[in-house]
């Protein structure tokens, strides 16, 4: 594998086999996660994905556990009103230090991820969260006309990154080229830490028959934002990459990536990765193999 493609993809997945579609039970999930961080695809892995209410079940599966602290992203447990999330966000800081001490440094949690409210100002839901901001926390915001304003608001306070939902079970759940390349310029202009989560099991955009949609591709969305980084690339530029379906067009090498002859060095890459984080995938399998389809990785080593 090429040293551009391991600085653009390394640890960039936070393995979530207990969501849809996999839908995991969290034993099955757990293990599954370990078998990944023991194989040759361990590169690609970082934090385990587990839900707030799961943490106690989770704590007990780690109770004899003698390796490395499993790292953890807890996804908050689900709030409609501004009263429910202030409820919610204790109830949740406390089952995470319970957690802690239950596991005594079997396990880390790291970062916190919930959703902002429906017609809530950010503002609103930031100071609810702000007792968790010892943790690395990520407001998923909707695709909507107020979403730049959003991302701004999130922008103002340095512990708190951005999250965007990039696919789902039925076509609506998928953003399109245009909305997730805003997403994208606005979090790298701003110097917004950001995640994605679900609908990227493939390295390019790809047309899934079963759900009758588009999925993003993980290197697409990548490339797109490294670019913004390297380039300055406008917003109907990003779209551009991000509706890009020919494997010629991304070419990875010894100290940086091409995309259609337009060359990105190694400390781009480094840059946009500081900003995006991780995406949350139910598969591992499923990136590794379309990386190999591509000839860019064989499968069984790095």
């Amino acid at each position: 594998m090429s040293a551009a493609l391991s600085a653009l993809l390394d640890g960039i997945i936070d393995y979530a086999g207990l969501f849809p579609p996999a839908k995991l039970d969290l034993e099955t999930a757990l293990r599954t996660y370990f078998k990944h961080l023991k194989g040759p695809e361990k590169w690609l892995v970082s934090r385990f994905v587990c839900p707030a209410g799961e943490l106690t079940n989770l704590g007990e599966l780690l109770k004899d556990y003698k390796g490395e602290p499993v790292l953890v992203t807890v996804i908050g447990s689900r709030a409609t009103s501004v009263s429910e999330l202030r409820q919610v966000a204790e109830q949740d800081a406390e089952a995470i230090q319970t957690f802690h001490g239950e596991t005594d440094g079997a396990a880390e949690v790291q970062a916190y991820e919930t959703r902002a409210i429906h017609d809530v100002p950010i503002g609103k839901c930031v100071d609810i969260l702000s007792p968790l901001a010892e943790l690395d926390v990520f407001l998923e915001v909707p695709w909507s006309d107020h979403q730049v304003d959003d991302l701004h608001a999130i922008a103002e306070h340095d512990w708190l990154g951005a999250k965007g939902r990039t696919g789902g079970l039925v076509p609506p759940e998928f953003p399109s080229a245009s909305a997730l390349a805003v997403f994208l310029h606005e979090c790298m202009s701003l110097d917004l830490r950001f995640k994605l989560t679900a609908g990227m099991h493939h390295p390019l955009r790809h047309y899934d028959a079963l759900i009758g949609a588009h999925q993003h591709g993980f290197l697409n969305v990548a490339c797109a934002a490294t670019l913004i980084e390297a380039m300055d690339f406008s917003k109907s530029e990003v779209e551009e990459v991000l509706l890009n379906e020919n494997p010629g067009s991304f070419v990875f090498g010894s100290d940086s990536f091409a995309y259609n002859n337009l060359e990105v060095d190694l400390a781009s890459i480094e840059d946009m990765r500081s900003l995006f984080l991780s995406y949350g995938s139910c598969s591992v399998e499923d990136p590794i193999l379309g990386l190999a389809s591509l000839g860019l990785i064989q499968v069984g080593s790095r």
